[in-house]
């Protein structure tokens, strides 16, 4: 989280927000590299996913980021507060 927001939050042991303005200003100048990720662990050398410049498509990345780091999946919301984005994540 903190490669988004440096001054994350956490809500407890399965909870994080990130305020995602900052990155997705800096995004824009970011090289298809940096946006580029194996599509799974077994196949990295093969196939992977290039990523926007959207906030949808960050919210994405860091989904697929945390399912190859512990195969667990995350939920997210997109909001313009943390409620909201709670809200939005069900």
């Amino acid at each position: 989280m903190s490669e988004y927001d440096e001054n994350y939050g956490s809500c407890g042991l399965d909870e994080a927000f990130v305020d995602l303005t900052n990155h997705l200003q800096q995004r824009i100048h970011s090289s298809d590299q940096q946006r580029t990720f194996p599509k799974d662990e077994q196949n990295s050398a093969t196939e992977t996913i290039t990523f926007g410049f959207t906030a949808e498509e960050t919210v994405q990345e860091i989904r697929l980021r945390i399912h190859l780091a512990t195969r667990l999946t995350a939920s997210a919301g997109i909001a313009c507060n943390m409620r909201l984005a709670k809200l939005c994540s069900g």
